[in-house]
């Protein structure tokens, strides 16, 4: 998405909500803080960061969710509702934040979407849902309704991972043949380089068939979230491998074309940009100077503008409902590679009713309420 300037003078022409006022809607902030990853990264931060847009509202089934929600963004108490549908039915939001958990992100996205209540795009927290049923459902109900479904895959949104896909886009790789990602945590919850690696195999990022082999058969045979391997096809004819790691800082990116190479590591911080020189059997790469952007703003920020220019031009969001789908389906067909002694899997699944209980879900409140009710492991940022 191009840079459009700092804001565009349409002071709050446009409101927002929240519904589900836990961790990534407001707490991720502090947590990551000092860190290398820019601010804001919360739904809320972001809308706020936006001129154009107005944070008009917030919905949680808990009292306590609400208060410190308020406080932080200085809401009035008749700007917080119990019931997500009592909100936008009276506020009428142009863009709504999907912040609950796996488990209850279907059917609030579908409900939305049957109120026709005149809301234009949903940025709805990833993985899309648990199974891919859901995913579908989800997906149809939003196309029907005229509603942009996003997911919030942010990296799409990340301004120097939008650069390479613009220099993919551009041929500067030339044929992407190889896609590298290494990433920490599980295939569904902790998802943000396997999205990548659709992201930068180029073109729709369709992937065709896919091996895979997970941490253990015995992990394999359940629905939990998960740690593995996978290999990948793509229709353009490039490959991809993937691997998830359980400990260690490992979050690297490398995407290797006919004509230069784009590797990025430490979670987007480091960049090496390399091109071809020279012809024939002398053809080498050397590495460049990756063009990184000089107009910067947080990659939750720039969703946000990317979703302004969603409702004003028509366009699609960085990370559709279609690639929330797509990664499922991807995810899922490594672990059925496993559960059928290692055969190639082509997508996309015909067992639509197949899922993976992110790894979120293992409390059943929001995390932060589990905290003050003294649930072992809830930290108290989350």
């Amino acid at each position: 998405m191009p840079w459009r300037g700092l804001w565009s003078g349409r002071l709050g022409a446009y409101k927002a909500v929240v519904i589900g006022l836990g961790r990534i809607a407001s707490t991720i902030d502090d947590e990551v803080l000092g860190t290398n990853w820019m601010l804001p990264f919360s739904h809320a931060g972001s809308y706020r960061e936006v001129p154009e847009v107005t944070l008009a509202a917030a919905a949680d089934l808990h009292p306590d969710q609400r208060r410190d929600f308020a406080a932080r963004y200085e809401l009035k108490e008749s700007q917080l509702f119990e019931d997500y549908r009592a909100m936008i039915t009276e506020v009428k939001p142009h863009i709504v934040s999907v912040c609950t958990n796996a488990k209850h992100r279907h059917a609030v996205v579908m409900e939305i979407a049957r109120m026709r209540a005149g809301v234009r795009v949903i940025w709805a927290e990833k993985p899309i849902s648990v199974t891919l049923r859901e995913a579908d459902e989800m997906v149809a109900a939003c196309r029907e309704a005229g509603i942009a479904l996003a997911i919030n895959n942010l990296r799409r949104w990340h301004p120097w991972y939008v650069q390479a896909r613009k220099l993919i886009d551009d041929g500067v790789l030339g044929e992407i043949r190889q896609v590298s990602s290494y990433q920490r945590g599980k295939w569904s919850n902790t998802s943000h380089m396997v999205d990548l690696a659709r992201f930068m195999g180029g073109g729709d990022g369709r992937v065709q068939w896919v091996f895979g082999e997970m941490e253990s058969d015995e992990a394999a045979a359940s629905d939990q979230d998960i740690s593995g391997v996978a290999f990948w096809r793509f229709a353009s004819g490039a490959h991809a491998t993937l691997r998830t790691v359980d400990t260690g800082q490992v979050d690297e990116l490398d995407t290797i074309g006919s004509e230069g190479r784009i590797r990025a590591s430490n979670n987007g911080v480091g960049w090496e940009f390399w091109r071809k020189v020279g012809e024939g059997r002398t053809a080498e790469f050397a590495l460049h100077q990756f063009p990184r952007p000089q107009w910067l703003a947080s990659p939750g920020a720039m969703a946000v503008r990317d979703f302004i220019e969603v409702i004003e031009t028509g366009k699609q969001p960085n990370c559709t409902g279609e690639d929330g789908v797509a990664h499922l389906d991807a995810i899922l067909a490594a672990r059925e590679s496993h559960r059928r002694g290692g055969v190639k899997i082509e997508l996309p699944l015909a067992d639509r009713s197949l899922g993976i209980l992110s790894s979120e879900l293992k409390f059943e409140l929001p995390r932060a309420v589990a905290y003050r009710m003294g649930v072992p492991g809830a930290l108290p940022w989350h």
